[in-house]
């Protein structure tokens, strides 16, 4: 076999194998994000998460608007 193919061939191989091994990773991160998921916020599948964080976000929105009302308040009773 040429040994230019043969590097090659070798090279290829060992993409392969460093994209499989990047897959076994993801394939984990993946089961871990999900395990979080169902535990901690009982969201049983990506629909849910998505859901729960679109509810999470306007509350932070309107406790957001509540905290900068109630700062103006207090500057405007103070006179800051």
């Amino acid at each position: 076999m040429d040994d230019k193919l043969a590097r090659e061939l070798l090279r290829m191989k060992k993409q392969a194998e460093e994209a499989a091994q990047e897959a076994y990773e993801l394939k984990g991160r993946l089961s871990q994000l999900e395990t979080t998921l169902k535990e901690e916020y009982q969201c049983q599948d990506l629909k849910e998460a998505q859901s729960l964080l679109a509810q999470m976000e306007e509350q932070a929105e309107e406790l957001e608007e509540e905290i900068q009302e109630g700062l103006a308040e207090v500057k405007e009773q103070y006179d800051f």
